[in-house]
Order: C-alpha cells, then structure tokens, then sequence
C-alpha cells in the first residue's frame, strides 16, 4: 500500500471524465483502472468476441455485479444461520437451513444475489461456438442456483445446477455441483438422484485430489443422506469423517452434538457421553449446551459410579436462573436417573416437580405425567 497520485481521462461517447486521487490504495487497483480506462472506448458490447471486450467483461463482472451478489448471499447464509432455531427433542438436521417462516427473513437479500448474478450473466456473458469466455458465468449460475436452494426453493435449485453440467462441462465448479444436487436432492426426498450424483462426485475425488473444504461438504451431505433415511450406522461413520475435517468450531461442535444424539438412540452411552462431553467443553450456545447437559444425564450408567457427579450437576442447573424456564426438563432428567439407581420414591417426586413446573411445554408436561 503506497500513496499513488494518478489522473485517468477516459472519453465515453463524447463526454470527458477525468478522474483524479491522491489516497492510499491498491496499486492493483489502480492497474486495474488504467486498464479499463484503456480498453472501455471499444469493449462495451459483449456481442464480438474479442481480447479487449473479454478483459472489459471479465473485470466488470467479477468486481461489480458479482462481488456484490456473493456478498447478499454470504450475509443470507450467516443470518439464517444465527436466527433459526434447532429443535433439541428430535436429532438435529446436519444443515440448519431452517424453517418456512424463518427464512422469510432472507429471501430480500438471496433474492438481490439472484438479481446480481442474472445481471452479470445478462450483460457480460461472452459465449461463442459453445464455449464461454467469461470465467464468471458458471460462478453466476452456481450463486443462482445457491440462493434458490437458501429460500428452500429447490426445484429452481436443481434445474440451475442441472444447467450448469449441461453448458459448462469442464467448469471447474462441476466437483462442487455434483454436491449440491446431492445435498438438494435430499431435501427433496429424492434419495437414488441424491446417491447418483454423490457417486459422481467420490468417483472424481478417487482420481483427484480435492480441497479439504470440498470433502468436508461432501461428508456432510453424505451424513445428511444417510440420516434422513434413518440408516444411523452409517451417518455416524460419514459424521466422524466429517467431524475430522472439520476446522469450524460452531460446525465442529453441531456434528459431536448429532454423533450423540445417534450414540444415545443406539443406547451406545459410553459413546454418546463423550459426545455430549466434548460439546460442554467447546462451550456452545446456551440452548445447545443446556441440551448436551441433560441428555449427558441421559447417559448415565448405573455401573460407572457416575450418579453423584450427574446429580450435582443437574441440582446445580436447577439453581441457575437463566434454567428456570427449563425447570421441567432437568426435573425429568434427575427422575431417570433416581430410575437408574432404583430410587422410585425420589422418581415419581421428581416427576411431580416435573409436572409443576411445567409452563408452555406441553410435550413434556406429558412425558413427565
């Protein structure tokens, strides 16, 4: 970074612009300017296939149009992130896309990516005897078919990325779209074109290296696969994969959370324990954390001489006051444990307390009954 001076006269249909600075910034960026300044007289229209117009269309789509669309869909992506709500009574869904009503929020600025990128395709688009001379088209297209899937609109999805493949058959993105299809496939129930597409793309990773990132995705929509048609064996091998890939702590912390949930419907506690112990430990969120604690109650083993640590923890959850909205919930878990340790008057006591302070939670005013 260095203090530039620099004077750029460009003349567009007659109309002199000329554009002076003296601040800090980029001198790529100024490379970038004088270039434009040299080829924009001729390079306008995307009509002829020529070097200048392909270096105009080139630049003026990624650092315009496109840049901004990625952002819209990034920020898309982190906010439905943040404010969807999991379900903690159920095994959580390995993509928290969220639910109809929550993604309302989002789809202003999915909807801006799609506008951004058809722009970039509609104006910059250089294709020619069936090649494509803009680099930035097939990425336009993958930010279409991205921000359709993020609205939950999954039929414009598939056909997008389905596109893709089609026109763009040596894009370097075809690794990657394989995954999405397979992960919208899932979505839409669609489980042997979810399996077709998935294979496609392990059958490219046998003969090519890929990115850690892309074989991180790619376990996951395998997990996701797996889970939604309850072959839970096989979504806790793909899950660990995963969670070894894994660099993200939030994201990290989600896969030790369903690995537990799988491990504890398999009545696997040992498993399921160390699960829920490593989610405590990488300090989630509230609600999540208040989950792995009770369902590590859950894991309680009789044998393991565990019950006096467990029930402290409960007791001591009890006294927090953040907990009290969840009083019926860790009532009932210190019920399962007085089960376990044979103690039926304490149970039914507990259930008791379970019951009474019991508000909006209807589920588990009967579980406790």
């Amino acid at each position: 970074m260095q203090v530039l001076s620099y004077s750029i006269n460009l003349n567009i249909r007659g109309n002199p612009i000329i554009l002076k600075s003296r601040n800090f910034i980029p001198q790529s960026i100024v490379v970038v300017l004088w270039i434009v300044a040299i080829i924009l007289p001729t390079a306008c229209s995307n009509k002829k296939n020529t070097f200048s117009r392909r270096v105009y269309h080139n630049l003026t789509a990624h650092y315009n149009t496109w840049w901004n669309g990625n952002e819209s869909l990034k920020d898309a992506v982190k906010d439905l992130e943040k404010n969807a709500n999991d379900n903690y009574t159920e095994v959580l869904p390995v993509f928290k896309l969220g639910s109809k009503k929550e993604i309302a929020a989002i789809n202003a600025k999915a909807d801006r990516a799609i506008e951004k990128a058809s722009k970039v395709i509609q104006n910059n688009s250089m294709y020619f005897n069936k090649k494509e001379y803009n680099r930035w088209i097939d990425d336009s297209y993958m930010m279409i078919g991205k921000a359709y899937f993020y609205k939950q609109d999954y039929a414009s999805a598939r056909r997008t990325f389905e596109f893709i493949l089609s026109r763009y058959k040596d894009s370097p993105l075809i690794p990657e779209v394989y995954i999405w299809l397979g992960l919208t496939n899932n979505q839409m129930e669609q489980y042997s074109r979810s399996e077709a597409e998935l294979e496609k793309f392990r059958m490219l990773s046998a003969k090519k290296t890929m990115p850690r990132s892309m074989m991180l995705f790619y376990n996951k929509v395998l997990a996701d696969f797996y889970l939604k048609q309850n072959k839970t064996n096989e979504a806790i091998k793909t899950l660990h994969v995963a969670t070894n890939l894994s660099r993200k702590k939030s994201d990290k912390t989600r896969l030790h959370f369903i690995l537990g949930q799988l491990y504890l419907q398999n009545n696997d506690l040992a498993n399921a324990s160390q699960m829920f112990q490593e989610v405590i430990k990488r300090t989630p969120p509230y609600n999540m954390q208040f989950a792995a604690q009770l369902n590590l109650a859950r894991c309680y083993d009789v044998n393991s001489g565990e019950a006096d640590n467990i029930e402290k923890m409960l007791r001591n959850m009890l006294k927090e006051e953040k907990n009290k909205p969840y009083q019926d919930q860790v009532y009932y878990a210190l019920a399962e444990v007085d089960l376990k340790k044979g103690n039926r008057a304490q149970a039914i006591e507990n259930l008791r307390l379970s019951v009474a302070t019991s508000k909006d939670n209807d589920f588990q005013r009967v579980q406790s009954s």
